[in-house]
């Protein structure tokens, strides 16, 4: 996992959430849209100011959603009450949150959104807006006027002239994320693409570098790229690894092969697609000091991968 050192630094501190950002973010699904202000992604930008100042009528509406799957503290229902300091408390808690975890990588994690934006506005600038939805994510569809995310329930979201903001995020994995609401203009978060031989990750030990350095030179850039890839994906497809690595899909069937017969990958065929996965020897000579996830990916039907944007 991309930020499993950025975890495992935190951890080793003693770094918590404090209680009340706890008891409104669970550990997966959806959160809250008003604590993730699409156009104020920074501090420095005023997003807990936004946070602050969101209607109540909002925090009533969406904390209403979020008790359909998180229960919620027994203050959860006054937080939306005008004067209740539970609202400010939150903020209060981000904004520690942040202070002790996030502020002293956000050099390093500015580094990989920057080059994922510039890698994005490459695309566009030289190939067009259609490559650039094609190339976002492995599991974003782009099927003209629609662009199709992965979701175990179908709706359809019309943007109705609002435009769409699509942003990098670090701490977005594996899978993109839309955040779709009547209030703010839609935004698609994708994670940001990374290369951990250009960009240690947050987190990561001078010596994991080297050793991703040394992987490079021992077997070559692109097959080590390869490997890194499927650390971070397991049972990543052919044309997936060749999406995220930006190679064409017959050089990377080339390298899974050349991996395959040295021991360090496995293949396996899924009806007419190829997955791979890291083998224990692979998982060996990355040299890296946690489990790797080996369980199959969920299957989701086709027809349900389909929390659409209708771009008109």
């Amino acid at each position: 996992m991309r930020f499993q050192a950025w975890r495992e630094a935190i951890r080793t501190r003693g770094i918590q959430p404090g209680a009340v950002l706890r008891g409104l973010v669970p550990a997966y699904g959806w959160v809250p849209d008003f604590l993730t202000p699409g156009n104020r992604a920074w501090p420095e930008a005023g997003a807990f100011d936004a946070i602050r100042a969101t209607p109540r009528r909002r925090v009533r509406r969406e904390l209403a959603r979020l008790s359909g799957h998180h229960p919620l503290p027994v203050w959860g229902a006054r937080l939306a009450e005008a004067g209740d300091p539970h609202l400010g408390v939150l903020v209060d808690d981000l904004a520690a949150y942040y202070d002790a975890a996030v502020r002293s990588y956000a050099p390093e994690i500015r580094t990989v959104l920057d080059a994922d934006r510039a890698l994005r506005a490459e695309t566009l600038a030289s190939k067009g807006a259609d490559a650039l939805l094609h190339t976002l994510h492995p599991s974003i569809t782009w099927e003209p006027p629609f662009l199709i995310l992965p979701s175990h329930h179908e709706s359809t979201f019309r943007l109705q002239g609002r435009g769409l903001i699509i942003t990098g995020h670090f701490f977005c994995w594996p899978s993109p994320r839309a955040q779709l609401n009547d209030t703010d203009t839609p935004v698609l978060v994708h994670p940001a693409s990374w290369d951990p031989l250009h960009h240690p990750a947050p987190g990561t030990d001078s010596s994991d570098t080297r050793t991703d350095q040394v992987l490079a030179a021992v077997l070559g850039r692109t097959r080590a790229r390869v490997l890194l890839a499927l650390a971070e994906a397991p049972h990543s497809s052919t044309a997936e690894l060749a999406r995220q690595l930006d190679i064409s899909a017959a050089s990377a069937s080339e390298h899974a092969t050349v991996l395959r017969q040295a021991g360090l990958t496995d293949s396996r065929r899924q009806q007419r697609t190829v997955r791979h996965s890291l083998t224990p020897l692979g998982n060996d000579l990355l040299n890296r000091p946690r489990p790797l996830t080996t369980r199959q990916p969920p299957k989701i039907p086709h027809h349900a991968a389909s929390r659409a944007l209708d771009r008109r």
